[in-house]
């Protein structure tokens, strides 16, 4: 079973550059469990979706375009707070 839905975060295009994706990404990576992501050009919107099995990857269609993380990859693993300071923190509710 998995599910897809397609994001766009106002706070996010208020306050950054589409450029700036990968701090996004990040965020989410370390933030959620995602199957897969796919950033797009417009709004920064991205495909985040999730399935039984996540193979937690990350790729864009936005410079710097291809693959930011996938499973192998020496940075998948591990903390990347560093890229996204100033982000909101997940309140559990």
């Amino acid at each position: 079973m998995g599910a897809t839905t397609c994001i766009v975060i106002p706070w996010f295009i208020d306050n950054h550059d589409v450029s700036e994706w990968p701090k996004l990404a990040w965020w989410v990576h370390d933030s959620l469990p995602y199957h897969s992501m796919r950033f797009f050009p417009n709004l920064a919107a991205f495909n985040l979706r999730w399935r039984e099995e996540p193979e937690r990857r990350v790729d864009s269609w936005v410079d710097p375009k291809g693959c930011l993380t996938k499973s192998g990859m020496d940075n998948w693993a591990g903390d990347h707070s560093e890229h996204y300071r100033g982000f909101p923190s997940l309140v559990a509710g």
